[in-house]
């Protein structure tokens, strides 16, 4: 599924097909993503 070309979304609001983050849980990648998802209400 592509969305317009001219669309950005930030990198944190990309989750997997379960609307989970994929990241390992280990990584500081993980911990950030899941901290902006709540910090916006997502999680």
């Amino acid at each position: 599924m592509e969305g317009p070309k001219d669309t950005r979304i930030p990198w944190h609001r990309v989750v997997n097909a379960q609307g989970g983050i994929s990241l390992p849980k280990s990584s500081s990648s993980h911990r950030t993503q899941r901290d902006r998802l709540e910090s916006e209400g997502v999680l």
